[in-house]
């Protein structure tokens, strides 16, 4: 008796974590029609999924917690779908969503049909009242990032989202020391377990200490994300294809270079984190996606929010350097699961990052030399 109530109480914590994973993501989208009797019409549609049930490797199907837009004066929900009302993602990257709305049409609306992804991703088919076939298109957009210069850029840094894949043109003189200098796109998350990945698919060799890569930093304590001094960490790659994994513990502390590793362009990074324990983080490079090298693993407190993206600095104080990079997606995990199937050697452990930003042991730390300023 006593082992399956033991039992029972498992499967109810596992329930728990599970609800308590969910994270309710929300995007927005313009709807264009193009050809048919309602040719230059648009319409912002919401939608939004749960992002705990969003998949890393190969194709999700997560099913829409909310589909809504007014079109003609008539207010179409998710509860309106008859078909479809899936977001469908690959390799953890959003590729389409697919809605019909055929049924139960009210006499007011100006179709009497209108699909969304039936036809391809961003493809929109309709239906008039009259009978006539028309069509159009909408583009996933990037709501939910933004971009911003991090201390002192003299020329100002830009993110454009282009086809799935960004564009971030970045200045600034390093990520290093006890002050950044970079451009960062990114988003806020209070996951506190959670995991962040991108591709790298190329950057602009300004200069052999130029930047682009994952980042973590933290606005906790009232300071803002952009504050060059932040919590950080970072996983990001060189012109050379070198891989440095970096965290600065504490506002104002130095940056330790706490492990590296190399990759040829493109090449995909991942952070995971986890609250449990007084915090960690782990860093890995893949080639595909599929295998994933671990890099390196550190104790790191995880702040209650904090800011999650890609940063780029071209290391050329008054000069940008380009990068391009896909697939960035940030997606909420049970950090069990992650420790089970990370690839990481036995005798690789997490260290503590020192708050005074000094390695306490002999790590690639004290071996590296300061970038250059």
């Amino acid at each position: 008796m006593n082992r399956q109530l033991a039992a029972v109480a498992i499967a109810l914590s596992m329930l728990a974590a599970r609800a308590e994973a969910q994270t309710i993501e929300v995007h927005t989208f313009t709807a264009s029609l193009d050809q048919g009797s309602l040719a230059g019409a648009q319409f912002s549609v919401t939608f939004s999924y749960d992002a705990a049930q969003v998949g890393f490797v190969g194709q999700s199907f997560v099913p829409l917690v909310s589909f809504d837009f007014s079109f003609g004066g008539v207010l179409f929900t998710r509860n309106d779908i008859s078909q479809g009302g899936q977001v469908i993602f690959n390799n953890g990257v959003i590729r389409n969503v697919t809605a019909s709305f055929q049924s139960a049409m009210p006499p007011e609306s100006p179709v009497s049909n209108v699909t969304f992804g039936f036809g391809g991703p961003g493809v929109i088919g309709y239906i008039d009242r009259s009978g006539q076939y028309g069509h159009g298109t909408f583009t996933l957009d990037s709501t939910g990032w933004a971009s911003a210069d991090v201390g002192h850029v003299p020329v100002t840094g830009t993110a454009v989202k282009t086809g799935g894949v960004w564009t971030i043109q970045g200045g600034g003189t390093d990520i290093w020391a006890s002050a950044d200098s970079f451009h960062f796109l990114y988003r806020s998350t209070r996951l506190l377990e959670g995991r962040v990945v991108v591709r790298v698919d190329d950057l602009e060799n300004t200069d052999a200490y130029a930047k682009s890569g994952l980042m973590l930093r933290a606005p906790a304590g009232g300071h803002p994300a952009e504050d060059p001094s932040a919590p950080t960490v970072i996983l990001d790659t060189k012109p050379s294809g070198e891989i440095e994994f970096m965290a600065r513990a504490t506002y104002g502390a130095d940056m330790v270079y706490w492990a590296g590793a190399f990759a040829t362009a493109p090449a995909w990074l991942r952070l995971d984190w986890s609250a449990a324990g007084g915090g960690s983080v782990l860093a890995f490079v893949s080639q595909d996606n599929t295998e994933w090298t671990f890099v390196g693993g550190i104790a790191f407190a995880i702040p209650a929010n904090w800011d999650v993206g890609v940063a780029v600095t071209s290391h050329a104080d008054g000069q940008l350097t380009t990068s391009h990079v896909e697939g960035l997606s940030v997606i909420p995990l049970a950090w069990s699961a992650l420790m089970s199937r990370a690839q990481r050697p036995p005798s690789r452990r997490a260290r503590p990052v020192p708050a005074s930003g000094r390695s306490t042991s002999r790590s690639p730390a004290a071996v590296r030399r300061n970038s250059p300023s």
